[in-house]
């Protein structure tokens, strides 16, 4: 920006020492630029600013290739899919087919067990030994014990069968869903961050690679000013330092700026500077960024 770097501005101190005019002084402008740059290498796929762009916070100002952060996030998607399946499984009893036939099983011994009832109460009446041999009744009696065992053995089965999982496994199966979903966070996470977004409104300085190159990590692909990080940088005696506070008001002379425009003492820091010990004071010029548009086109 060579308004910037080029730019020469007086200040006049609304404060002297004991004089009618106000102290004047010279100095510079200097810009802190945001330069944003990818966390992880990649190619450049986009470049939407170009050099002298006004940009609002929040706009996608260059996007990397994204592929494989892609294809993570929708797998990840598939993860949380499945556990919730999975969950909702553990939560509900078999499917109502697997119910339907244990219930005709539990018929068919039911039918048995008739069967053998009957049987066992028939030749229990008859004199054992003479029209029926004992080892007939034993025979039946045993038939019966298992049939009537059979029948409690189904009941129990559709009883089970028509409850949920055991509570342990579905909160296991919850901690399944939890995890998936914080895979998927992760993943969409990481996708996010190969686009390069605007953290403030400003103006684009300056853009550091073209599509289709290759980006390193932590490489600054694009640097954005903000309007409020235009700062003025000037040079006092020693002597008129103390009456310089932090937050004093000062107005600010520049070629091409606002007749208003104003700044405040920010930052004093004493440095020497040959036989005589000045004082660089950083402000924070309060300028809109209208105004600093037309700067920037200079």
């Amino acid at each position: 920006m060579d308004w910037l770097r080029n730019a020469v501005a007086g200040l006049l101190a609304l404060f002297g020492a004991g004089t009618t005019e106000p102290a004047l002084y010279y100095g510079y402008a200097e810009g802190e630029y945001a330069r944003l740059a990818p966390r992880d290498s990649g190619t450049l796929r986009e470049l939407l600013v170009k050099r002298g762009d006004s940009v609002a916070r929040g706009t996608i100002v260059a996007a990397l290739d994204a592929e494989s952060e892609t294809a993570a996030r929708d797998d990840a998607q598939g993860r949380v899919a499945q556990a919730a399946a999975q969950l909702a499984d553990r939560r509900k009893g078999r499917r109502t087919p697997e119910v339907d036939a244990l219930v005709a099983q539990r018929r068919q011994a039911e039918a048995a067990l008739t069967l053998s009832r009957t049987q066992l109460e028939r030749y229990q009446r008859l004199p054992v030994g003479q029209v029926v041999s004992q080892e007939r009744v034993d025979e039946t009696r045993a038939a019966y014990d298992r049939d009537r065992a059979r029948v409690a053995e189904l009941g129990s089965q559709i009883e089970v069968a028509q409850l949920a999982a055991r509570s342990d496994e579905i909160v296991a199966a919850e901690a399944a869903v939890e995890s998936a979903r914080a895979m998927l966070r992760q993943a969409e996470w990481k996708l996010g961050q190969r686009v390069l977004v605007a953290p403030a409104d400003g103006l684009v300085a300056e853009t550091y690679f073209v599509a289709g190159e290759m980006v390193g990590a932590n490489t600054p692909v694009v640097s954005i000013l903000p309007p409020g990080n235009v700062k003025l940088r000037f040079y006092v005696p020693e002597t008129a330092l103390a009456r310089m506070a932090i937050g004093a008001p000062l107005t600010v002379r520049c070629d091409g700026c606002p007749a208003t425009l104003s700044a405040r003492v920010s930052r004093p820091q004493a440095v020497a500077r040959g036989a005589l010990l000045q004082a660089p004071l950083h402000l924070r010029v309060q300028c809109s960024a209208d105004w600093a548009c037309k700067s920037s086109a200079r």
